[in-house]
């Protein structure tokens, strides 16, 4: 039986983050369709810990899938060619959502600023007042 360690490689790299973001998302609505810590469950920071936890956990296992087939088809082949596709189409998705954290970042700072500029406390600084109010009590 011939092992096509390329396909699953492939795979694993197109699905990498649509994996990722439906078990975050998944993992979300459990969480706060259970609401197991009695929540408001339409704030938008409600469960995302959890989401974002499980998130990293399928991002992890799709990775190491994809790392063992690269290995394997090395093994089995000698050389990297098989699996240049996957490899170069990774590096490709890691170029894109690094740029789109970039902007994110990016459009945080600018959003801050606007904050800033107007007299009104930035995110970071208001749930740092809420938390320095909750220790006063």
């Amino acid at each position: 039986m011939k092992r096509n360690y390329q396909t699953i490689a492939l795979w694993g790299v197109a699905l990498l983050v649509p994996v990722t973001l439906l078990v975050a998302q998944i993992a979300e609505f459990a969480f706060k369709s259970a609401n197991p810590n009695n929540v408001d469950i339409t704030a938008s920071l409600a469960y995302l810990g959890q989401g974002v936890i499980a998130g990293i956990a399928a991002f992890a296992v799709v990775l190491a899938t994809i790392i063992v087939a690269v290995v394997l088809d090395k093994r089995a082949t000698g050389t990297w060619q098989g699996v240049k596709q996957p490899i170069m189409l990774f590096v490709a998705i890691v170029i894109v959502i690094s740029g789109v954290l970039l902007f994110n970042k990016l459009t945080s700072n600018a959003e801050d600023d606007y904050l800033r500029a107007h007299n009104r406390p930035t995110l970071d600084e208001f749930f740092d007042a809420i938390k320095k109010n909750e220790q006063q009590k």
